[in-house]
């Protein structure tokens, strides 16, 4: 499938991307499925820091193998990124999310009070994600309450962890309301299923991401 259509249900990301807002994705830059076989198309790129992609969250099992094998197709023709699988993600918790990629093969990733901090490979410090990722974006950082452990899911922070090759590190911008690697951990390159390139709806909102 070249490109395919998303819709937004969440508020993970906003205040970028908001719940109703209808993207395109593009998996074929990542690498698209051929149809009726395992393999792959050759990426134009592998993930890079910074992207917005559609991802399955390390958490969710895969599809079963006959609708691996007839949704390519079937997205293809509908221009649907769900395909016959959708019924059976909602049952299995299998849903597919929109996230932002922090961290890449080698880095070092922490986050601290909302805010990423990265050590890429070969440096010896860290820096802010801002400092390492081009391109402005606003993020949403949680307001704990007080008293509220920092070691509790949605807090906020992630210890230091080393990513290995394969591995990315994603997050929503609206840290306070995002199920990501924080708390999960990282994904498998695998589970990046499309470079999200164009928000076509609403119409005030029209453009590229």
């Amino acid at each position: 499938m070249l490109l395919g259509s998303y819709s937004v249900a969440s508020a993970s990301m906003s205040p970028e991307i908001a719940p109703g807002d209808h993207l395109l994705v593009a998996p074929v830059i990542y690498g698209a499925p051929i149809p009726f076989t395992q393999a792959r198309l050759p990426p134009f790129h592998p993930p890079k820091r910074g992207a917005v992609v559609l991802v399955r969250p390390a958490y969710a099992k895969l599809d079963p193998w006959y609708i691996r094998l007839v949704n390519p197709i079937v997205e293809f023709f509908t221009g649907q990124t769900s395909g016959l699988g959708a019924q059976h993600r909602e049952t299995v918790g299998n849903a597919l999310m929109i996230k932002r990629i922090i961290g890449v093969p080698g880095d070092t990733v922490e986050i601290r009070s909302g805010t990423a901090y990265i050590k890429p490979a070969g440096a010896a410090v860290f820096s802010s994600e801002l400092e390492l990722i081009h391109g402005s974006y606003e993020t949403t950082r949680p307001a704990l309450p007080k008293g509220w452990s920092t070691k509790l899911p949605f807090s906020g922070d992630a210890p230091p962890i080393a990513l290995k090759a394969g591995q990315y590190f994603v997050v929503g911008d609206n840290r306070s309301a995002s199920s990501d690697s924080t708390s999960w951990g990282p994904i498998s390159s695998r589970r990046i299923l499309g470079k999200v390139i164009f928000r076509y709806w609403p119409i005030g909102k029209l453009g590229s991401l």
